[in-house]
């Protein structure tokens, strides 16, 4: 069953895949098939820097976000850092 969900034009969405390269590239017909249906909006990505270059540039996305997920893994290093 699909189910569209009306965004305005200038619809904005985030995905989030910090999780391996692989599981990245699995999702990559899901965000084929998002731009496909909301060709107006702005889709980023926010992904681990070991994914990062793998879809930059890709017409489908609009941004490529990184963020180190290491940090929330492991928060401590946030206050032991000089």
């Amino acid at each position: 069953m699909k189910t569209h969900i009306t965004l305005p034009e200038n619809a904005r969405i985030l995905v989030i895949k910090m999780a391996g390269i692989g599981d990245l590239l699995l999702a990559t017909p899901t965000l084929r098939a998002l731009r496909e249906t909301y060709p107006h909006a702005q889709i980023d990505l926010l992904v681990t820097p070991a994914s990062a270059g793998l879809l930059d540039g890709w017409e489908v996305i609009n941004r490529v976000i990184v963020l180190d997920k290491y940090l929330f893994d492991y928060p401590q290093q946030l206050l032991t850092r000089p």
